[in-house]
């Protein structure tokens, strides 16, 4: 019962608070969650596919600070380390693609954000890469 309290904390804070520090703590609470509780018995409390998909929209559709984006990605990757989601790798891993290549090439590369992107691909690579050479 208290996990489930917990992770309906983190995400309505996520979701609901504008400040940057709230909802990267709100994010990096989950993560630890997920990363310290064996992840079949968390599966039904942390929904991973409905975490993916909202985790991947807020990258998308809002404009996330470097710091969100980050463990934005750290959680992505270990999302895909813990319960696969194949269903949702080919996006995850090609848009963590993109968006390191644009961090490399700008003037004012985001530095929590590539560290993030990083170890997202540390955990999502480890069973499969999609990633191909185009």
């Amino acid at each position: 019962p208290y996990l489930q309290a917990i992770k309906d904390t983190c995400l309505l804070s996520f979701r609901s608070d504008s400040n940057s520090l709230v909802k990267e703590a709100s994010l990096e609470l989950l993560l630890h969650v997920i990363e310290n509780f064996n992840h079949i018995e968390i599966e039904g409390i942390v929904k991973p596919k409905d975490l993916m998909s909202m985790l991947l929209d807020e990258i998308k559709l809002r404009r996330p600070s470097a710091s969100v984006k980050g463990i934005i990605w750290n959680l992505v990757g270990v999302l895909h380390e813990k319960y696969g989601l194949g269903e949702f790798r080919v996006e995850s891993q090609d848009v963590m693609f993109i968006q390191l290549m644009e961090q490399m090439k700008s003037e004012k590369p985001e530095i929590k954000c590539i560290v993030g992107i990083l170890k997202g691909f540390v955990h999502s690579l480890t069973s499969e890469c999609t990633l191909d050479e185009d």
